[in-house]
Formats: C-alpha cells, structure tokens, sequence
C-alpha cells in the first residue's frame, strides 16, 4: 500500500498471526512526508476496556531521535 497523504495511513487486519506477540493489525503511516511501518496489538485495560497498543518502525530502517517539544508539537496538532 502506497499512503499518498501526509500525516496518515492505514491498518489492516494481520492475517499473519501465528504467535500471541504477533500483532492483531498491521500497516503503513506516512508522517511529515516519511513512512513508517506500524502494528497494533488488541489490549484489555485493568478496568476492561479495550484499546489499542502501537508500535511505529521506519521503513527504511533508520531511526530518528526527537526532542521533547518536537514531540509536543506534533502532538498538539492533532
């Protein structure tokens, strides 16, 4: 899947999955112009509510280092 819109992606069910740790969902984001493979685990909070654990790995495998406020900032925006 090509994502041609910045700041966005898509998830898709991981029909995959033979192990627990495997992710439940898989998929790509594009963020500030690079993309970026992610995984979502489905999770139970301790109250019982159900939500979404992330994990976010660049695509072309290197790593960026941000700033907290860099971080905060791109938060915000949301």
């Amino acid at each position: 899947m090509e994502n041609k819109f910045d700041n966005s992606g898509a998830l898709f069910t991981n029909d995959k999955k033979v192990k627990e740790t495997h992710p439940d969902m898989n998929g790509k984001i594009t963020i500030n112009g690079r993309e970026f493979y992610i995984s979502a685990w489905r999770k139970q909070s301790k109250d019982g509510k159900g939500f979404l654990s992330l994990s976010v790995k660049p695509v072309d495998g290197v790593k960026t280092v941000q700033s907290n406020q860099s971080l905060d900032d791109f938060l915000n925006n949301f």
